[in-house]
């Protein structure tokens, strides 16, 4: 059968809907921008007002039988070589919990490596899945880890042989990835599913030159965050199926037995335009994208005391099998002591001297810094900078001057008995928890 990606469902049936100027008599109450907040609208815009519209009873009728979910869905499956898709409005969070829970229940047995995200440890608590933690391979040098081997996978099958299956996360947030074919072989060998938290590996597909993609490689369920490396919307995420390990109707079911009933079509609408972008332009977006980050590590290698690691630094024996060259890792161990190294701002106790960043893939093919400070700020932070604006140092360490509330105070100080006079601090507030969906 023929596929036309040139085709976006759930935009097209969007745009119907606003041309025709429909209205419901059902949610959202706003009533296409007209029960907004004047101030509200002024600030967002009508658009996403007009976008926010139901997913059946509004984008198509309450039977669904215009199917443009389902056909959206298809055309993203096809796009990146799954027999099945799923789209999630609430995140690769969801969508981890329901691949977790499609394969183990209460009390039983699942591998999973200890460098999960704290969504795993989430559906493990729901479920009642019973893990058994497979170690990563730790980096002493760099202070972070690689997923685990094939190698651990087999050896806690063969000390479990009752898991029910597999789960590893590839890649990691640094670009670390697993060898998920060998992993699969592992699994399949026992008649056991694999599961890839590949969140941060929805570009993927799109080029050659970027590691194996998981369908490709062999597993069986894929969870992927489209807000992450691709340009949807956030707590846009999409899950693959393929394979007769895990059969669809019970993916399906355990997805819609957590998520909403009242999904978002904006969210709906920024993966099926992702999927149309990509698969029409994403292997010329992707090779832009690589080419930019490849000229970004150039460019601050160049820099003294800097590093950006690379191949040799990640990957090889007891390291990860494979590397994405978009996310990286400044490596400031050339700018001397623990001690200089604190000057900087980017580490507090010497043990972690490493900014990362990503490229992320957009129409623009522009890089997305993030140091943990100001993005674009890293060459004025590891340079010149005797002491951050802001702080004191007085005999105990760091001390921060912002009034009490600072996000940093206790991150990136130490508080002392010197007195100074309160003021705005320079860094900006941290975005607080863990690493998000």
């Amino acid at each position: 059968m023929t596929v036309d990606h040139s085709r976006a469902p759930v935009l097209e049936a969007l745009d119907d809907y606003r041309r025709k100027g429909r209205l419901s008599f059902t949610p959202p109450g706003h009533k296409q921008a007209r029960g907004a907040d004047p101030a509200v609208r002024e600030v967002l815009g009508d658009a996403v007002f007009h976008g926010d519209v139901l997913a059946s009873g509004g984008l198509d009728d309450r039977l669904t039988r215009g199917r443009v979910l389902q056909r959206a869905q298809d055309l993203m499956a096809d796009a990146v070589h799954a027999e099945h898709t799923f789209f999630s409005t609430c995140g690769s969070s969801l969508s981890v919990k329901a691949a977790m829970l499609s394969v183990a229940g209460p009390h039983e047995k699942l591998l999973i490596g200890r460098d999960a995200h704290k969504s795993v440890v989430s559906g493990l608590i729901i479920s009642g899945i019973e893990p058994v933690w497979v170690e990563p391979r730790w980096d002493a040098e760099r202070h972070l880890a690689h997923p685990p081997s094939a190698a651990e996978f087999d050896r806690a099958f063969d000390a479990h042989p009752d898991a029910r299956g597999a789960l590893v996360t590839s890649p990691t947030p640094y670009g670390g990835c697993a060898d998920l074919q060998a992993i699969a072989d592992v699994c399949h060998r026992r008649s056991r599913p694999l599961i890839v938290d590949e969140a941060w590996g929805a570009h993927l597909p799109f080029h050659p030159d970027l590691p194996s993609w998981a369908m490709d490689a062999g597993a069986d369920i894929c969870v992927t965050s489209i807000h992450k490396m691709g340009s949807g919307l956030e707590q846009g995420s999409v899950f693959h199926l393929q394979g007769d390990l895990v059969p669809p109707a019970v993916l399906g079911m355990r997805a819609d037995l957590l998520g909403t009933t009242s999904p978002s079509v904006l969210i709906f609408a920024g993966l099926d335009g992702w999927r149309r972008q990509m698969a029409l332009h994403g292997k010329e977006l992707m090779g832009g994208a690589l080419d930019l980050a490849a000229e970004v590590r150039a460019a601050i290698e160049e820099i003294d005391g800097l590093h950006v690691d690379d191949r040799d630094d990640f990957c090889g024996p007891g390291l990860s099998d494979d590397l994405d060259p978009l996310p990286g890792v400044i490596d400031l161990g050339g700018l001397g002591s623990p001690a200089s190294r604190r000057r900087t701002g980017c580490a507090s106790t010497g043990t972690s001297t490493r900014i990362w960043w990503t490229t992320a893939v957009s129409a623009r093919r522009s890089p997305t810094a993030t140091t943990g400070r100001r993005p674009g700020s890293c060459s004025r932070r590891c340079g010149t900078w005797p002491w951050p604006r802001g702080t004191s140092r007085g005999r105990r360490g760091w001390r921060c001057r912002r009034r009490r509330g600072c996000g940093w105070s206790r991150r990136c100080c130490r508080v002392t008995r010197s007195s100074a006079r309160p003021r705005t601090c320079p860094w900006p507030r941290r975005p607080g928890g863990s690493r998000r969906r």
